[in-house]
């Protein structure tokens, strides 16, 4: 019975510990984000992270952050990717459809403004 207990306290730790780093990066992402002179910091710091322990939701809300980093990097094939890996992850994520619609709907603005140039 102790050993199930230790388990369980040890289990609650490391829970704990991942969202608390979770929230550290997407924090400290977000700051990256606002700051354009710090976008490469930013993809480097998300590049960076193992994402091997994170639940589905976080890995997914990570690659969205990817995303919106490859937009402002004008990285438009790799920002799709990102989008779509994103809500590949995890489907019940609504920034990440807004993030990705919001994508799409500025490339399909984009490719009719070419068009009817």
């Amino acid at each position: 019975m102790k050993f199930e207990n230790l388990c369980r306290f040890y289990l609650m730790l490391f829970v704990k510990y991942l969202q608390e780093a979770f929230v550290k990066i997407t924090e400290q992402a977000k700051a990256y984000l606002e700051n354009k002179g710090e976008l490469t910091s930013g993809i480097n710091l998300i590049n960076s992270t193992n994402l091997e322990y994170f639940p589905a939701k976080h890995k997914a809300e990570i690659f969205r952050l990817k995303g919106d980093f490859l937009l402002k990097l004008n990285d438009s094939e790799s920002t799709n990717v990102a989008y779509s890996n994103a809500i590949s992850l995890f489907k019940n994520l609504p920034k990440g459809w807004i993030s990705w619609g919001d994508y799409c709907d500025m490339v399909i603005s984009i490719c009719f403004s070419c068009y009817f140039l």
